[in-house]
């Protein structure tokens, strides 16, 4: 009978730190469901010719204030935390994560809310499409984030003249006549 694996061991069913990637996808989901859901709730003031209660309605409007304040930033510090447990556990996070958040103020990115995409192409008269570049701008602090988009490069004349050199010479070989 084989010996049981321990749960420490990394050929448990979960591996050695499961419960830590188990907490880094949850910190993840909440940050996501937080910033996509939860808004900030806009204060409509309503003005009333005879109501003299100015100072009642911008006690209301500081008081619900801080709330927003508090309910935006909730979603940066889980991400702030799930980076600092992927740091101190030496866990990887994944390409597509790492992605998703900006890496100066840990703000969630979400394509026309918080941040815009756009893709650029440098070379001259943008003929090269291999030199496509997807930039995302964080609109909290207009960081800038870089990605090339993998398109390949088209092989060298030389090159492409060798193998259909070769492909030809390979089927006049093979080909026997009558």
């Amino acid at each position: 009978m084989a010996p049981k694996a321990k749960k420490g061991d990394k050929g448990a069913a979960g591996g050695a730190h499961s419960h830590i990637r188990a907490r880094m996808a949850y910190l993840h989901k909440a940050a996501t469901y937080l910033q996509t859901h939860l808004k900030p709730e806009t204060n409509i003031t309503t003005q009333y010719a005879d109501n003299n209660d100015d100072d009642v309605e911008a006690n209301e409007n500081k008081a619900s204030q801080p709330k927003s304040i508090i309910q935006a930033n909730i979603p940066r510090q889980y991400i702030t935390q799930m980076r600092s447990i992927a740091q101190k556990t030496q866990q990887r996070l994944s390409q597509e994560t790492k992605r998703g958040f900006c890496k100066r103020c840990d703000l969630l990115l979400i394509p026309g809310e918080t941040c815009t995409e756009e893709i650029q192409n440098e070379s001259k008269g943008r003929r090269k499409p291999w030199a496509d570049v997807l930039v995302i701008r964080c609109k909290a602090c207009e960081t800038v984030k870089r990605f090339p988009q993998n398109q390949k490069r088209s092989a060298k004349l030389a090159v492409r003249r060798k193998e259909a050199k070769a492909t030809t010479a390979g089927t006049k070989v093979g080909v026997k006549g009558p």
